[in-house]
């Protein structure tokens, strides 16, 4: 602090009296405080209030170092690998693979928040508690669904339902122009999709619900069978 700042400072004069150093120190920190504080910059993209990482974005938006995967936008963690393809610390327990999120330990491990009931060594999936004792999520799909929501509060059924709907016109314009029996539109679109989210099987018409292997389970089997009659667990994954 110079001088002109030890000028500008009032001491109480209570405290002048008193000798009360704790008073005056308050005074000091107080202008420290006012005079140096510095404003973290925030990200770029509206309503964002992360921290800018790097390119005017924080982590979430793109900000940061980008796994080095070829097709891969998340961010490294730790190295230049995202967590889903082997970035960051890996869990202690001997032999397991899965991303460590707390004490070295997955959450599978006993790593990351516990359930708070008395007894229970459960992960909590929200509010603090495991699904058994009131954590967790229901899906809000508006017809009254009471699975458990797996993204975007909604279970991985009703997503895949979304996905659907936003692309009827997409897969009804698409063109088989490489291979007989294969929506191409559909493929590229699935491929933009968030992870571990529940998209359409490739087959056209074919409402089948898989998981980033693009076919269901029925024309994964049969992948050149066109007949979507014959596929009644076509919706499972």
């Amino acid at each position: 602090m110079n001088v002109e700042q030890n000028a500008a400072v009032e001491v109480p004069e209570s405290a002048a009296q008193s000798g009360d150093g704790s008073q005056v120190l308050a005074s000091f920190t107080s202008v420290d405080n006012s005079t140096n504080g510095k404003k973290r910059k925030l990200c770029d993209v509206e309503g964002c209030k992360s921290a800018v990482r790097s390119r005017g974005l924080c982590k979430a938006h793109g900000g940061g170092t980008r796994c080095k995967v070829d097709g891969c936008k998340r961010g490294a963690q730790g190295t230049d690998l995202c967590i889903a393809h082997g970035g960051g610390p890996r869990c202690g327990v001997p032999y397991c693979r899965s991303a460590a999120q707390s004490r070295g330990l997955c959450k599978k491990h006993g790593g990351g928040i516990r359930c708070e009931m008395e007894g229970c060594t459960k992960s909590s999936q929200g509010n603090g508690f495991c699904r058994r004792h009131g954590g967790g999520y229901k899906c809000k799909h508006p017809r009254g669904c009471r699975k458990w929501a797996q993204a975007h509060g909604l279970c991985a059924e009703h997503i895949g339902l979304l996905s659907i709907e936003n692309r009827s016109e997409e897969r009804q314009s698409a063109t088989n122009a490489d291979a007989p029996g294969v929506d191409n539109q559909a493929i590229a679109t699935e491929a933009a999709l968030p992870p571990n989210i529940a998209a359409l099987c490739r087959v056209p018409g074919c409402t089948g619900f898989v998981d980033r292997k693009r076919l269901c389970r029925f024309h994964r089997v049969n992948p050149h069978c066109n007949f979507l009659a014959a596929a009644p667990n076509s919706h499972s994954l």
